[in-house]
């Protein structure tokens, strides 16, 4: 081998390694977030994609990281955590102990109400304590988490649901009379009707109820890893810095 071409074979192993090193450092750079088409909140087609994601993407580059969101369904997004891949977090995640324990989950930068839905051919539906729901069937969508004693309720079997793979299902089923009950975010809520046209016209079915079931902290949660633990802990402190208003 001549001299020039072996001049040229390290310039090229020198250029390949320092491409690999600006790709391996943008990579370590960018966060990619598991996330889901929630409007109001959260959403590929919403300006920002949204409020959560802007905030969320604030804090990041506090801490020097880019954000990158896929929007998956649902279920989808939380097997991207629970099997190896890429995805770091997975958001937005309402502050439950089940989540807690599965994940390293951030301390809330935003807040949800989870109401009740039902059909408007039945008498209006009053309820003080929520084993006063034990009669009737609930909508929920599968995947989500609630509030802490709702779900424990569900998993003793002491109220009955029924899972669907979408809040607009659950609304088109409560419409239809197919549900009685569903639980769903009044934000979201109002959002469907406003975006579905066949939601719409059977809007004068469906009764937001007002009592909620509770208010939840909306957070962000990490892969259960050492690095996820470290994300989890630097997103807290930029979080801290400059901490929203949740009234």
């Amino acid at each position: 081998m001549t001299n020039n071409a072996f001049s040229t074979i390290r310039r090229l192993l020198l250029a390949s390694s320092l491409l690999c090193c600006a790709l391996s450092t943008q990579a370590a750079d960018t966060v990619l977030v598991a996330t889901l088409e929630w409007p109001p909140y959260i959403g590929s087609q919403l300006p920002g994609q949204g409020p959560l994601a802007q905030q969320s993407r604030q804090i990041f580059a506090r801490m020097g990281l880019q954000q990158q969101l896929e929007f998956l369904p649902w279920r989808r997004a939380l097997r991207a955590m629970d099997e190896p891949g890429p995805h770091l977090a997975i958001m937005p995640e309402y502050n439950t102990q089940q989540r807690q324990q599965a994940l390293f989950c951030s301390q809330p930068f935003a807040r949800a109400t989870l109401s009740l839905v039902q059909n408007t051919q039945l008498p209006p539906i009053r309820w003080r304590a929520l084993t006063d729901l034990a009669p009737y069937t609930i909508g929920t969508v599968s995947g989500y988490v609630h509030t802490d004693e709702f779900d424990q309720l569900l998993a003793a079997g002491r109220l009955k649901h029924e899972e669907a793979p979408s809040d607009l299902l659950n609304l088109r089923k409560v419409a239809a009379g197919r549900l009685p009950l569903a639980v769903i975010d009044p934000l979201v809520y109002h959002a469907l009707i406003q975006q579905d046209p066949s939601l719409r016209a059977m809007a004068g079915n469906i009764r937001l109820l007002p009592h909620p079931i509770g208010e939840q902290g909306l957070v962000i949660c990490f892969r259960r890893t050492p690095q996820g633990a470290k994300l989890r802990d630097a997103f807290n402190v930029a979080l801290r810095q400059h901490p929203p208003v949740l009234d």
